[in-house]
Formats: structure tokens, C-alpha cells, sequence
């Protein structure tokens, strides 16, 4: 499904019309822009956190293992719900 770009540049909502002939609008794209760019940005924060921790010269602790299963377990999330959308 291609997404459309509006004057902007930013993903807009696509106008569709169902099978019962109601028109309905298509979030899709802009759904799938926010799973992708939140799970990035979470990605971004938590390997700064690392590196900081490791440049530094410390251990990883409970609250650091925790946030890296976390988002490991974000990734398989995100993909469904791109698939699904």
C-alpha cells in the first residue's frame, strides 16, 4: 500500500471506500510511521544509555537487562503491528 505525501511532506490519511460503500480513512501509514519512529527513538535512548554506562566503566544492572528485553520483545510487537495494520 503506497503511502501519499501531502505538500509537507508528511504521511496523510488515505480516503477508502469499504465494501458497504461508507467512505472510511485509512490511518495505516501514519500508524505504521509512529510504531517505526517510536521504536527508533527508543532504540536511539537505550544505546546511549549503554554506551554511557560502558564508556564509563560500569555494570549493566536489573533496570538495564530489563530495558533490553523490553525492547527486544518491542521489535517482534512493532512487526505486527505493521503486518497487521
Amino acid at each position: 500500500m503506497p503511502c501519499h505525501l501531502d505538500t509537507m511532506g508528511a504521511v496523510s490519511p488515505r480516503a477508502t471506500t469499504a465494501d458497504d460503500g461508507q467512505a472510511h480513512v485509512d490511518y495505516g501509514p501514519q500508524l505504521n510511521l509512529v510504531f517505526w519512529l517510536l521504536t527508533s527513538l527508543s532504540l536511539i535512548f537505550l544505546g546511549l544509555r549503554l554506551y554511557c554506562k560502558i564508556y564509563r566503566g560500569r555494570n549493566l544492572w536489573w533496570d538495564d537487562h530489563l530495558l533490553i528485553a523490553s525492547w527486544v520483545r518491542r521489535v517482534p510487537a512493532t512487526k505486527h503491528g505493521t503486518v497487521v495494520v
